[in-house]
């Protein structure tokens, strides 16, 4: 997935790692918004968000149930 996405390939990265994705765009939030407030300046983070980290943590959860369920159509979520 990371390969895919230097590469500029977002519909494989898709394919490779879905929630991946997720990850690295809440990643990128959370550096953007940690180096704002280094300068001053107020973003909110996504983890101050009610909800979000539990969500979070259940989708990553089911995830990786979901990839490695051995009948259709979890199946086509192998590579």
């Amino acid at each position: 997935m990371i390969q895919a996405l230097v590469q500029g390939d977002f519909s494989a990265a898709l394919h490779y790692n879905a929630v991946g994705i997720l990850a690295v765009i809440l990643l990128i939030w959370s550096w953007v918004a940690w180096t704002a407030r280094s300068w001053g300046k107020r973003i909110p983070n996504w983890e101050h968000f009610r909800h979000a980290p539990m969500a979070v943590g259940v989708v990553i959860g089911l995830w990786f149930i979901a990839r490695i369920l051995p009948f259709s159509p979890f199946l086509e979520l192998r590579v």
